[in-house]
């Protein structure tokens, strides 16, 4: 249940349709909630199905702005792929950081090739 209510959550707050919550009545204070949630799941450590549809999710949450580096669980390769994905998902929707393309540098050179060609794709999106 966990990993789709994740995955719902985060195609509810993509921001695709701006104006479906304020129809629907969701109040910020629920969305904040949402968003605190999905960040809480992201940060577990290991390598769960769970922390993984949180991480996507927040790679399509427009409304959540960027989640905050994991330090845990990195050690996976699906995690860190993941992470690259929710830390640049919200890029293009703000001013790009800098930070954001060091650490993208740094995971293009990661030994596995899914999480540096995540990283190299986000990069030239980011050109």
């Amino acid at each position: 249940v966990a990993i789709a209510a994740a995955g719902t959550l985060g195609r509810l707050l993509d921001d695709s349709d701006p104006a479906a919550l304020g129809e629907w009545e969701v109040p910020p204070d629920a969305i904040r909630t949402a968003c605190g949630r999905l960040v809480r799941q992201a940060q577990i450590a290991g390598r769960s199905p769970v922390r993984l549809a949180a991480l996507e999710a927040l790679a399509h949450a427009r409304r959540c702005g960027p989640p905050p580096q994991p330090t845990a669980g990195l050690e996976h390769p699906d995690v860190r792929r993941a992470a690259l994905l929710a830390l640049a998902g919200g890029a293009h929707r703000r001013a790009w950081d800098p930070a954001l393309t060091g650490v993208l540098v740094a995971a293009s050179a990661d030994r596995e090739a899914r999480v540096a060609g995540a990283a190299a794709a986000l990069l030239c999106r980011s050109l």
